[in-house]
């Protein structure tokens, strides 16, 4: 799977693609607004991996770039958010966000559950 990682620590989001990469996939990394808005519209990604919100990117603003781009939904997402309440996960599930995890998860609950989405994206 073609992977893009949001997250705005360098040392964490490196991490993710180490590990998303030993998994055989293949990732971008984007840490602030204007990446990520040129990730997602440069490149077909099979999964958005997302630490939000960033310092300049909410969640509304996530929702409106991930709809422009895909409109069908294509696009399998997860989210990881210590913030995550009723409007914030509403507007993400409105975009058809797959996942949203309420803690960084462990590398075994990880492999779990982007597994689910891998064997959903058609290559």
């Amino acid at each position: 799977m073609r992977i893009l990682i949001i997250e705005n620590d360098a040392g964490v989001s490196e991490t993710f693609k180490e590990f998303f990469e030993f998994c055989g996939h293949e990732c971008e990394m984007a840490g602030d607004r204007m990446t990520v808005i040129l990730q997602i519209f440069a490149k077909n990604f099979d999964l958005i991996f997302a630490d939000l919100p960033l310092p300049d990117l909410d969640y509304g603003e996530f929702a409106s770039i991930v709809e422009s781009n895909d409109p069908q939904r294509k696009i399998r997402i997860v989210v990881i958010s210590n913030e995550a309440e009723y409007d914030k996960e509403t507007i993400l599930k409105e975009i058809g966000v797959g996942m949203i995890l309420k803690n960084f998860p462990s590398l075994k609950l990880l492999e779990k559950n982007i597994l689910k989405f891998e064997n959903t994206v058609s290559s």
